[in-house]
């Protein structure tokens, strides 16, 4: 459960993304595939690196990392899907901020 500060955090951060161009509108539907794509490759990697666990190797760190991958893609799908494009710079941040402002409420209310 994120705390009340965390969200209005995130709301004032959203709008200085906003202002200072580091998110935007858009809707770029061959962007949203393109994180689509590189989302699921990066779930089949964490598969596939699963798969080579041997009694000498656990590629654990390496699943992590590629299953982050697959998550920070499909989050910024989503957030194309809301009409939100995040910036090269400081990118992890603005995407967690937008997604606490623009996709909390929708997800609890599609999950609940």
């Amino acid at each position: 459960m994120l705390s009340d500060k965390r969200i209005k955090d995130a709301e004032r951060n959203v709008g200085a993304y906003l202002k200072e161009g580091l998110l935007n509108k858009n809707t770029s539907q061959t962007a949203k595939e393109m994180y689509v794509k590189n989302s699921d490759l990066s779930l089949q990697t964490s598969h596939r690196l699963l798969s080579l666990e041997t009694d000498d190797y656990r590629p654990y760190s390496w699943v992590i990392v590629s299953a982050y991958y697959s998550m920070y893609y499909i989050a910024n799908a989503v957030l194309l899907t809301l009409g939100y494009k995040v910036g090269d710079k400081i990118s992890r941040k603005i995407t967690a901020d937008a997604l606490i402002v623009f996709a909390r409420n929708k997800l609890t209310r599609e999950l609940l």
